[in-house]
């Protein structure tokens, strides 16, 4: 299972467009794909129009299992960000924890702009990371900080 969280330091810098993108690319090629929104904002989830009740913070928090949250759409299953995620002060490697057991060749992770436990349990379990930025001074200036 390849592991890849995507993120960025800035709202609107395209990381959701990548996930949906190489997610939508993959599953057309016949890879089990999952997408994991990780943002309170949910953009992931508005982007694959998903509505649920149960979502990441479930997953997180041990209130329900993968099987419970992943809804199935575009050939992909999605667990959405709601925004009682912004709530959640758990554990580093609840997500490492909840996802052990998955059957997916790709795990795309959608990422908040701003460090914090949601952040870290994504580097806590992703083996990649990808870091979208636009080539501006204040692109670049938050890019150094993601890094550092």
């Amino acid at each position: 299972m390849k592991t890849i969280c995507v993120l960025s330091a800035k709202r609107g810098a395209g990381k959701t467009s990548v996930i949906v993108n190489l997610g939508a690319c993959l599953a057309d090629r016949g890879r089990k794909v999952l997408m994991v929104d990780l943002d309170p904002k949910g953009s992931l989830s508005l982007a694959l129009g998903a509505k649920t009740q149960k979502g990441t913070f479930e997953l997180l928090s041990g209130q329900a299992s993968l099987e419970e949250t992943a809804q199935q759409g575009w050939g992909m299953d999605l667990v959405v960000g709601l925004p009682k995620l912004s709530g959640f002060h758990g554990e580093a490697t609840a997500l490492r924890d909840a996802l052990a057991g998955s059957r997916h060749d790709y795990v795309f992770l959608d990422l908040p702009p701003l460090p914090g436990i949601l952040t870290y349990n994504a580097f806590t379990f992703a083996r990649e990371v990808f870091i979208v930025t636009e080539a501006s001074p204040e692109s670049l200036a938050g890019l150094g900080r993601v890094i550092d």
